[in-house]
C-alpha cells in the first residue's frame, strides 16, 4: 500500500479539507480514513500490474506481490474492496462530487498512469501528473461541496511539482529502471539532460508557488517563510544540475516532499 507515500497525499488532501472549512474532528479523522483506503488500494492494485518488472528491480523485488507472501488473488480483493470502500464513504458522508474526484484518482492511478503510461511513452510523469492532485481536490469538494478557483490553482501546484519530483527519485534508481524497460527520463535521455529538465521544471514549480502569497491571510511572516522554503529547494535543484549526482538526486526527492508539505502548510501561517 506503499504508506510513506501515503502520508505525502493525505497532506495535499486534508489541509486543503481544512483550510476550506471542514473543521469537525469526526469529518477529519473520516477524511484521512478515505484517503488512506483508496491511496492504498490503488497502491496495491499497482502492485499487482507491476510485478513482472518489480521483479527485476532492487528497490522493488521484496514486495509481497513479487516475494509470494501475499497471493495476488488476495491482493487483487483486498485492493478492489477498500477503493470501493472509500468511494462509498466519500459519497455517503461527503457528497457525489467528493466521491467523483476519489474515482478519478483511483481510475487514473491505475489505467492511465500504471497500464499505459509509465511503461509506454517517456512523458509518463508530465502527463501522468494529471492524477496528482486528487486529493487536493477531494479536499475541497468535501468541504464545500465545489472547488472554487484558488482550490484549482492549488491543485495546479501539485502537477507541476509531480515531474521533477520522479525524475529525481527515477534518477537515483536509473539502474533499477533500465533494467526493468521502464522509459523514464534518465533512461531514455540520460542523467545530464534529466538534471536540467529537473531544475527547470523546479523553477517553474516555484514561481507557480508565487500564487499561494495571493491566497487570504498574506503577510510578512508567510512572505519569509515562502522565500526561504524556496531558496532551499532550488539550491538543491542547483547542486543536482551542477553534479549530475545520484546520491544528490535523491536528497533532492526527499526535499521535493518536505517543500510541497511546506508550502501547504503556510495556507494556515
Amino acid at each position: 500500500m506503499k504508506p510513506k507515500i501515503i502520508v505525502l497525499l493525505a497532506t495535499t488532501g486534508v489541509i486543503p479539507f481544512i483550510y476550506a472549512g471542514g473543521k469537525d474532528l469526526i469529518d477529519i479523522v473520516l477524511f484521512l480514513i478515505i484517503g488512506f483506503i483508496s491511496a492504498g488500494g490503488a497502491m496495491a492494485f499497482n502492485s499487482i500490474i507491476d510485478r513482472d518488472i518489480d521483479q527485476l528491480m532492487v528497490r522493488t523485488m521484496k514486495r509481497a506481490s513479487v516475494s509470494g507472501k501475499l497471493s495476488i488473488s488476495t491482493i487483487l480483493m483486498v485492493s478492489i474492496a477498500l477503493m470501493f470502500i472509500a468511494v462509498v464513504l466519500a459519497f455517503l458522508r461527503f457528497n457525489p462530487l467528493t466521491a467523483g474526484f476519489v474515482f478519478f484518482g483511483e481510475a487514473f492511478y491505475i489505467l492511465g498512469y500504471s497500464l499505459f503510461l509509465k511503461r509506454k511513452n517517456v512523458l509518463n510523469t508530465l502527463i501522468g501528473g494529471l492524477g496528482s492532485p486528487a486529493p487536493v481536490l477531494v479536499g475541497f469538494a468535501a468541504a464545500t461541496g465545489t472547488v472554487p478557483t484558488y482550490g484549482w490553482i492549488i491543485a495546479g501546484l501539485v502537477f507541476i511539482w509531480t515531474p521533477s519530483h520522479t525524475w529525481a527519485l527515477s534518477t537515483y534508481y536509473v539502474d533499477d529502471y533500465k533494467r526493468a524497460g521502464v522509459p523514464m527520463l534518465p533512461v531514455v535521455y540520460g542523467i545530464s539532460l534529466t538534471a536540467k529538465a529537473t531544475f527547470v521544471f523546479m523553477i517553474i514549480t516555484s514561481i507557480y508557488s508565487l500564487f499561494m502569497l495571493t491566497f487570504p491571510g498574506f503577510n510578512k511572516i508567510v512572505a519569509i517563510l515562502w522565500g526561504s522554503t524556496n531558496a532551499g529547494f532550488l539550491y538543491y535543484g542547483y547542486l543536482f544540475l551542477k553534479t549530475k549526482d545520484k546520491n544528490v538526486a535523491y536528497r533532492l526527492f526527499k526535499v521535493h516532499n518536505y517543500w510541497l508539505a511546506s508550502q501547504f502548510l503556510l495556507l494556515f501561517v
